[in-house]
């Protein structure tokens, strides 16, 4: 398991609540189920934070109830409807509710000791997911695999898909207007060289074809943003660089080419392509940009906040963005992202989620703690009036903490090349972390 712990360190960077390592509390990603109009669930590093009355009330599901042991979860994620089965990733383990978050239990499989390195629910399905895993094969060594489920997580088969050796399966996800159509990106260096890959089935898995992302789009470490919704040969990836410069890039003929669209100074966040085909990208530090034309062309989207995660529900566009920076940990904009209504202030939190008999004494030290270090004054009553959000930078600098960031649509890791930190792991990584720095 130590191999499991460096692999965990290097490629799972969302932070954790503000225990043994640290990080300030902070906001990971938001989900809107299309069936449940008045719940709004905001994933934190911390735990989730539940709304079922559109923004007026909040209350803490934390991470000591989701993942056994204290692990921190890397990635919240929520099936199609109408089961609306949330899942909760962490380093060593899947978590599975099918309540609305009010219990949870672990995922079972055919694997062992696994690691997460990603999770997808498909879009179309509300009881199949897949998850991406490190697991011992029968000779004992460490395997990147594709698992899926088609009962809404309790139970994953034999893997669908296994990667070479010393590559690591990065993303993976399915094409909403095509489920036949899978994509998988890997990472890594084998004895050949780096590889930098995109992997497709047009067949749910039986078959796999290998396509390389080096000639088109560089050494740099390409990952799943998105598939988009209405034409499942259009990919969105968000392409990682050792020096910490983002791009954006898209294939359109199903991964045979790729072509940068958009080159940033530093990192993504966020990526959401819209119902009317607007494309939005969030930053670390430069803003967001916004693209009408299918992203041909971007230019700056002034008015968003700092963006962490976005989704979308009838129209109206959900943030997950910068307690401290923005004021405000979760927004909504009714305007295409001109004006911001401000949902949730971590210091206006109103306490445990009362819907599980064992929430309230399982959480009550996290709450304890957060109360103290939010000073967290009780609950609002309506969320702030819409003119709180004009102000979207903080009177004072922000106390230092790693950045939160987001997996852009499907990896675990959000602000990281994954190839630099896979030494850990004994997959023969050594000559790719000669070949590349690390931030």
């Amino acid at each position: 398991m130590a191999a499991y712990a460096a692999l965990a360190a290097g490629i799972v960077l969302a932070p954790a609540l503000a225990r043994a390592d640290g990080a300030f509390p902070d906001s990971m990603r938001i989900l809107v189920p299309p069936d449940r109009p008045q719940q709004i669930m905001l994933g934190t590093n911390f735990g989730l934070v539940v709304s079922n009355d559109a923004g007026a009330h909040w209350h803490l599901i934390c991470e000591e109830a989701i993942a056994a042991g204290g692990e921190y979860v890397t990635q919240y994620l929520m099936s199609a409807a109408p089961a609306d089965t949330m899942y909760a990733m962490s380093i060593n383990q899947l978590s599975v509710s099918g309540d609305q978050g009010c219990s949870w239990t672990p995922a079972g499989g055919l694997w062992t000791e696994p690691a997460f390195t990603d999770t997808f629910p498909d879009p179309t399905n509300p009881a199949r997911v897949f998850a991406l895993a490190l697991v011992r094969n029968d000779q004992g060594l460490f395997v990147s695999s594709l698992f899926d489920s088609t009962n809404g997580g309790r139970r994953f088969g034999a893997p669908l898909f296994t990667a070479g050796d010393s590559v690591l399966l990065t993303g993976v996800e399915s094409a909403a207007s095509n489920p036949q159509t899978l994509y998988l990106t890997e990472f890594g260096n084998p004895a050949g060289g780096v590889v930098s890959s995109l992997a497709r089935s047009g067949d749910d898995g039986r078959t796999f074809h290998e396509v390389s992302l080096l000639g088109d789009l560089g050494m740099g470490e390409a990952r799943l943003a998105a598939v988009d919704p209405t034409d499942p040969r259009v990919i969105y990836y968000r392409v990682l660089s050792p020096e910490g410069a983002d791009r954006l890039a898209i294939s359109r003929d199903g991964g045979d080419t790729a072509q940068v669209v958009l080159a940033l100074a530093g990192l993504m966040t966020t990526f959401l392509r819209r119902a009317d085909g607007t494309l939005l990208v969030g930053t670390a530090t430069e803003g967001a940009f916004i693209s009408h034309d299918g992203g041909l062309t971007f230019a700056p989207w002034p008015r968003a906040p700092h963006l962490r995660w976005l989704a979308e529900r009838a129209g109206v566009l959900y943030a997950a963005t910068d307690n401290i920076l923005d004021k405000y940990a979760a927004a909504s904009s009714s305007d295409d992202g001109q004006t911001w209504t401000p949902l949730l202030r971590f210091e206006n939190l109103c306490g445990i989620l009362d819907c599980s008999p064992s929430l309230r004494p399982t959480c009550q030290a996290a709450w304890t703690r957060l109360v103290e270090l939010l000073r967290i004054t009780g609950c609002q009553d309506a969320p702030p009036p819409p003119d709180a959000s004009a102000d979207l930078a903080a009177d004072a600098p922000a106390p230092p903490r790693p950045s939160n960031g987001c997996s852009c649509g499907s990896s675990a890791s959000p602000d990281r090349p994954v190839g630099p930190l896979l030494l850990g792991f004994g997959l023969g990584i050594a000559a790719l972390l000669a070949r590349r720095a690390t931030r």
